[in-house]
């Protein structure tokens, strides 16, 4: 995978701890440095030069290294940086280089190919940073259950001359269903998908969405055209990416009714992180619509939009054969 980070301008550097220019370590014949970014960088949008910052593993004598613009449409190169490192590289071991790209990108986007040759010993070693500009998109959850959702070269990360620009999401073992827990509340924690990125992942704003047009299943609760939003966050460990709530609202704990807050007189009401529906509201639930979204969720840009559907388990109370709570009793004679 790549990354980058979007800022005014582009550049490199080269930082070693301890490092010291002088002296050099001595080339071989076999020998070349490898350069690697700070950090990752991106998304792009265009208008902008980027600087990054980039760092060798060594520092070698007669290293001379070239940075080559290249539109992605044609090939054409439009721009050539050619330096010493002996002549940019700080003190600190780094080296920052201004990225020309704006204005250039467009829709193809523009390619950066980077060049280490050792000019006594004619040893050469280049690699290419191909950079397109951000693409705000909203997938289906649904329609990557077989093919991950791959995007590459918005962002970019470069490691020992690899270069990282690839963000997956996979939904092939994603539920697109839920079901009433013991309690009648509903485990979001069963959803999760799955998210390869070295890059930070976003949620702000994300939210799971039920449709409550006639304000029976959420009374209590705000609606917007006809929807009551929840807030949600989600927990990444490794590649897993698991949903849950992110809220602290109140319920009845005769009802099951949710309000956003209590009042003193609410002496049955006590909080909660779960959604709660109250009692006889399964079935209307079941012919709702829900679905989750998460804004902006990729560095890349990309948005997720994941349908669900809701089944109901047990009733919370009712007959014995399909409820969690009943009564039992007879007639006395």
């Amino acid at each position: 995978m790549k990354f980058i980070s979007v800022g005014a301008l582009v550049s490199v550097a080269l930082v070693m701890p301890g490092y010291q220019i002088d002296p050099y370590i001595e080339e071989t014949p076999t020998n070349l440095p490898t350069i690697s970014t700070e950090t990752y960088y991106g998304p792009f949008d265009g208008t902008k030069n980027i600087e990054v910052r980039f760092k060798p593993n060594e520092m070698l004598k007669n290293t001379e290294i070239k940075f080559e613009y290249s539109y992605n449409s044609n090939g054409n190169v439009y721009a050539i940086q050619t330096h010493y490192l002996e002549d940019i590289v700080g003190d600190d071991g780094y080296f920052t280089k201004n990225f020309i790209l704006q204005n250039r990108m467009g829709f193809n986007g523009v390619n950066v190919k980077v060049t280490v040759y050792n000019t006594k010993w004619n040893l050469e070693r280049s690699f290419d940073i191909p950079i397109y500009t951000t693409i705000s998109e909203t997938i289906n959850s649904v329609l990557y259950r077989n093919n991950p959702y791959t995007i590459s070269n918005r962002v970019f990360k470069v490691i020992d001359s690899e270069v990282y620009t690839t963000e997956t999401l996979s939904f092939k073992n994603t539920i697109d269903y839920l079901t009433n827990d013991y309690d009648n509340s509903i485990p979001l924690n069963e959803i999760s998908f799955y998210c390869n990125t070295e890059l930070p992942i976003s949620y702000e704003g994300a939210k799971i969405y039920i449709q409550d047009d006639d304000s029976s299943i959420f009374p209590f609760l705000t609606h917007t055209d006809g929807y009551v939003a929840f807030p949600i966050k989600v927990t990444k460990t490794g590649d897993e990416v698991v949903i849950d709530t992110d809220f602290t609202y109140y319920y009845s704990t005769l009802t099951l009714e949710m309000k956003r807050n209590r009042r003193k007189d609410d002496v049955y009401y006590t909080s909660t992180h779960k959604i709660y529906i109250p009692k006889n509201q399964l079935k209307k639930l079941e012919e709702a619509t829900l679905y989750i979204e998460f804004p902006n969720f990729l560095v890349s840009g990309t948005s997720i939009h994941m349908p669900l559907q809701f089944f109901k388990d047990r009733n919370y109370i009712g007959f014995c054969s399909d409820s969690n709570h009943c009564i039992l009793g007879g007639i006395k004679e």
